[in-house]
């Protein structure tokens, strides 16, 4: 009897740990992005592999200021991978035109966390950015 509870154990295990691969993929930010909203306006954010990292480019937007001629531009740079987080890159707030030091992590499979930060990190702002 203890063997065959043992097997079927094992069994449904199994099965389990298959229907769970799916949710394994969403651990990774590829994809399309909205960002939060700032002076009125929201980004579409696509994020591709940039060699062993990850980068992120406007790919559209809206609201009342949104600058279209802004879509096209690399706005995340040179993240790299760690679990469900990112670091190591570099964020562009396109309004001020300056660049910062990056941190995202996921929570969920479609929200990201999404920080940057000046004084070597000691001090961060960010958003949540959800999957389109």
């Amino acid at each position: 009897m203890k063997t065959l509870t043992l097997q079927a154990s094992i069994i449904i295990a199994t099965i389990l740990s298959v229907f769970a691969i799916p949710t394994i993929a969403h651990a990774d930010i590829l994809g399309t992005w909205k960002t939060g909203a700032k002076n009125g306006s929201w980004g579409y954010i696509k994020f591709y592999r940039c060699g062993t990292r990850y980068c992120g480019r406007l790919v559209g937007g809206g609201g009342r200021k949104v600058n279209r001629k802004m879509f096209g531009t690399i706005i995340v740079k040179s993240m790299r991978r760690k679990g469900r987080s990112y670091s190591g890159g570099q964020i562009l707030d396109a309004d001020a035109g300056q660049w910062y030091i990056s941190k995202m992590r996921l929570i969920g499979k479609n929200r990201l966390q999404v920080q940057g930060c000046v004084l070597g990190g000691l001090i961060c702002g960010g958003q949540n950015w959800t999957r389109r």
